[in-house]
């Protein structure tokens, strides 16, 4: 990421750019030239794993591609620390795939520990809203995946580390105040205070990050 122009500028222009977050959340980038330093024996496994996509089996390079190629790259975590889920986001914004992660089940929590630590945790639509946020000073912030991307995990985490409140960050235009309403109460539900950021903080059409 360090030695990638158009990636750090990519993430300056966010506001993003913090050498001491990159390292602390190990954030990456992948530049698609994966490829060109792994043998047989890696790119099968990496093909598995989901790291690379392969069409119709071929093992030719012609048909495999990195899944998150020209992307930062973020890791996420389990609860014992080990990586099982990586978030991809698109440094090109006219892509159709903005947004990529492994094939299968989303897994892992950004900002895992916070929830270990703070009673109100602030719930962010993406992980660049939540880094956003944590750059600021706001440490008790996660994240999901998107507006349908409240799993099973980041419940049971909430309710194991005995999370009180939780503040809801959606984005603030249709689709993200129609999932803020719908998880709003799933997790009242389930007996978690809850707070909706949006009215009150964010522009209409805005998202943390902006």
């Amino acid at each position: 990421l360090n030695s990638n122009v158009e990636a750090k500028a990519y993430l300056e222009q966010r506001a993003l750019f913090d050498t001491e977050l990159m390292t602390r959340f190990g954030i990456g980038f992948a530049d698609g030239s994966l490829l060109e330093v792994i043998g047989e024996e890696k790119k099968t496994e990496l093909v598995r794993i989901g790291i690379l996509n392969e069409k119709d089996g071929s093992s030719s390079n012609g048909h495999v591609w990195e899944q998150f190629g020209n992307c930062v790259v973020i890791p996420l975590p389990d609860e014992n620390g080990r990586i099982v889920g990586i978030y991809g986001r698109s440094i090109d914004d006219k892509s159709s795939f903005k947004h990529r992660y492994l094939k299968g089940t989303h897994k892992g929590i950004f900002n895992r520990k916070a929830s270990a630590v703070y009673d109100e945790i602030i719930l962010t639509e993406s992980i660049l809203d939540a880094l956003s946020l944590i750059k600021l000073g706001l440490e008790n912030v996660q994240s999901i995946y998107g507006t349908n991307g409240f799993t099973e995990e980041h419940l049971k985490q909430l309710k194991d580390d005995r999370v009180k409140t939780v503040v809801l960050a959606m984005d603030n235009d249709c689709a993200g105040r129609s999932a803020s309403t719908k998880l709003k109460d799933k997790l009242a539900g389930e007996g978690f205070a809850v707070k909706e950021i949006y009215p009150l903080q964010l522009p209409n059409g805005a998202d943390a990050k902006d």
